[in-house]
């Protein structure tokens, strides 16, 4: 345990109840520290010893932060060769953003707590004109990017030479190093084979496999998930073989991972046994209407008998037991979530909307709408898409393996922003007399709705807001508030003129509703101002 770690537990469990020890082979910081170990040794007042036992954890954490903050001098000795940065290639490229004042200004008001939410969209706007991050910056840019995965990758791009450079000095940044592609292969860092792997898949997906193939074996756990995960790219049958074998892996991790891209391939082996399995205990039954004599399908369902051997192979995990479903139901759940849609819509001659329409009669009908969604997402399946996205936030109230937000936005993913834009807006059109509020399942959606929005979409949104704390007698709304929130990070910034003109005077001497849509036009405007900055 570090010393850091140390002052942590203590100042946790107490100074009363755990001893404070000061251990670290810093002797410089040792010396600190002893000095003020020694004020609490040298008193003989009890009480006075309580006081600055406990004021004496607080100072060495003091002087622990500022002391990391500090850094480290270098060691110098005959070993030492520590080489200089090169030059950008471009040096008008790099001298761009450094120069620029306001763009720096923004990023270090982006980088408070308050604002961090923003940074996604400071980076785009920077590749987007080819710009690089400011020197100063790279430090914590590069750990925020070692914490956030999807932080990352737009980092990366805009790290320069110098980034690079200041990386392979500290092992914490090492995703951050490249090198030969056989250096990268032996001693990078998952994220660096990652990459590596990608880049090959775009040039030539089967070339990138054989290589794959090749390293594999040699590869750690986290190696392989990493590795696995760039297998998306260009993603075919030719690739079944490779995962079939990765499905014996001794790692149920990566053996998740082989099955989730093995579904993702219609015409795949594992998804033909998943039919074979599934197909027989799923079923339409014609009942005839008393009254009207008219014929009605009812969906049947039989459950699965156990879980096979074969089964837990093919990525079907009993351990996933759902209390509301029961033990064979929550298996029949899983499985459900392999087989493509299209393949029900085709069997039972019915079309998804007459499927969806169905389960409303069945005691099944959270099961089978969120296997079909799992479904749906994997198999990137717009018609199914299209089907589901208006029911699932007005009929389900929540998920057995995921939440309904989770749900939403998978489906949402599979549409590209103008696409989801406009299907968005025909929800909205469709349920136009309701307000937000907690019952209103538009707002499930918007919330997930994780991408710059335009114009359209965005004054809509806007004057469903004033309408909607309108409606509410600017009375509090938790979810209304959350909306506002999120509608602040990727609506249209351009309409931050509007939006004070229409709100401002709305919720004039309210001070809940004053301070939301004081927040929600200062984020909107400093995305303004940024985006201009960056022109």
């Amino acid at each position: 345990m570090n010393l850091w770690q140390n002052i942590v537990k203590t100042a946790l469990v107490g100074t009363e109840r755990q001893e404070l020890q000061f251990e670290t082979t810093d002797e410089q910081l040792k010396e600190i520290i002893q000095n003020i170990n020694n004020k609490v040794n040298n008193t003989n007042d009890s009480k006075i010893e309580t006081q600055d036992i406990e004021g004496n954890l607080l100072s060495a954490a003091g002087v622990i932060s500022l002391y990391q903050k500090a850094g480290n001098s270098p060691k110098i000795g005959s070993e030492l060769n520590l080489k200089t940065c090169e030059p950008e290639d471009d040096v008008e490229y790099e001298q761009v953003i450094v120069n620029h004042r306001m763009i720096a200004q923004y990023l270090s008001i982006i980088l408070a707590e308050k604002n961090a939410i923003l940074l996604p969209e400071w980076l785009k706007l920077a590749t987007s004109v080819q710009k690089t991050i400011p020197p100063n910056y790279l430090p914590e840019l590069l750990s925020l990017g070692k914490k956030n995965k999807v932080l990352r990758d737009s980092i990366l791009p805009l790290i320069g030479k110098r980034g690079r450079w200041l990386a392979a000095q500290n092992s914490e940044w090492s995703y951050a190093v490249s090198g030969d592609e056989e250096t990268t292969w032996k001693k990078g860092s998952p994220y660096a084979k990652q990459l590596l792997l990608k880049e090959l898949r775009e040039k030539d997906s089967k070339v990138a496999l054989k290589v794959l193939e090749k390293y594999w074996k040699k590869q750690k756990i986290e190696d392989k998930t990493a590795l696995l995960d760039a297998l998306k790219i260009n993603l075919s049958i030719d690739d079944e073989e490779f995962l079939e074998t990765v499905l014996d892996d001794k790692r149920k991790q990566v053996r998740d991972i082989a099955g989730e891209l093995l579904a993702s391939l219609p015409e795949s082996s594992l998804v033909e046994r998943m039919i074979l399995r599934v197909s027989p205990l799923i079923s339409l039954n014609n009942q005839t209407n008393q009254t009207n004599q008219n014929n009605q399908n009812n969906i049947e369902i039989q459950l699965p008998s156990d879980c096979t051997r074969e089964m837990t192979r093919d990525g079907i995990d009993q351990s996933k037991y759902n209390s509301g479903l029961g033990e064979k139901a929550s298996l029949l759940l899983q499985m459900l979530c392999f087989i493509p849609p299209k393949f029900w819509s085709e069997t039972l001659n019915k079309t998804p909307q007459e499927l969806i329409q169905i389960t409303t009669k069945s005691e099944w009908e959270r099961l089978l709408l969120e296997g079909w969604v799992n479904a749906t997402i994997r198999n990137k399946d717009e018609a199914w898409l299209l089907a589901l996205i208006e029911h699932i936030p007005f009929r389900l109230n929540s998920g057995y393996l995921q939440s309904i937000e989770q749900m939403i936005q998978g489906l949402l993913e599979i549409l590209d922003s103008t696409q989801a834009q406009k299907l968005i807006l025909e929800i909205l059109s469709n349920n136009q007399n309701e307000a937000f509020h907690q019952k209103n399942p538009v707002c499930k959606i918007l919330n997930v709705a994780n991408f710059y929005w335009e114009l359209e979409l965005s004054k809509t949104v806007l004057y469903k807001i004033h309408s909607s704390i309108e409606k509410n007698d600017k009375k509090y709304n938790f979810v209304l508030e959350n909306l506002i929130k999120h509608c602040s990070i990727y609506m249209e910034p351009t309409l931050v003129d509007e939006a004070t003109q229409m709100l401002t005077p709305l919720v004039e001497g309210n001070y809940y509703w004053d301070r939301i849509v004081d927040e929600f036009l200062g984020r909107l405007r400093l995305r303004s101002q940024i985006r201009k900055a960056f022109k």
